[in-house]
């Protein structure tokens, strides 16, 4: 997002080929199965550039992702946040360690502040919502590992409670 330099991201390396990544984040509904912290996960319109679904966590907030790009086999972006409210932008990448291994990276540059002076949103950001936001990607990325590996829907809040979502 141009103008604002704020962002977290992880990610991790998951013991499978790419195209099984890519299967796991681009299939309809994907969440439901992968993220720790989502109750549900509805698809509006699927799959592609026009892809919109639904995200409820677990605390009962709802966001909406709306997809921008969408470069089959390598990942997307999206934009997410209320539904008529402030958005954030998202980036789902995978690409090939090797035949075996893939790496997933999510990125995101939350609006949060984003009508904040500099000063203020910046300490803001450092001290509060980067770390808060890199665990919520922890989460995320290493669910996606866990129910690849393990083949069954991860288990809520697998790796804690997050404040936000939980």
């Amino acid at each position: 997002m141009r103008g604002w330099p704020f962002y977290a991201d992880n990610s991790v390396v998951i013991d499978a080929p790419k195209e099984v990544v890519w299967k796991a984040i681009s299939s309809p509904g994907n969440l439901n199965d992968s993220h720790p912290f989502c109750l549900e996960n509805k698809v509006l319109n699927w799959p592609g550039e026009e892809s919109v679904d639904t995200l409820e966590y677990l605390n009962g907030f709802v966001i909406v992702r709306r997809f921008q790009t969408w470069d089959e086999g390598d990942g997307y972006s999206l934009m997410t946040g209320r539904e008529g409210g402030r958005q954030s932008f998202v980036k789902w990448e995978i690409s090939e360690v090797s035949a075996e291994r893939t790496l997933l990276k999510i990125t995101v540059h939350p609006h949060l502040l984003s009508d904040r002076n500099r000063i203020t949103a910046s300490l803001a950001y450092l001290f509060y919502i980067r770390p808060k936001l890199r665990k919520y990607l922890f989460s995320v990325t290493r669910g996606f590992a866990w129910q690849i590996k393990n083949k069954k829907k991860i288990p809520r809040n697998h790796f804690g409670e997050h404040p936000w979502f939980s």
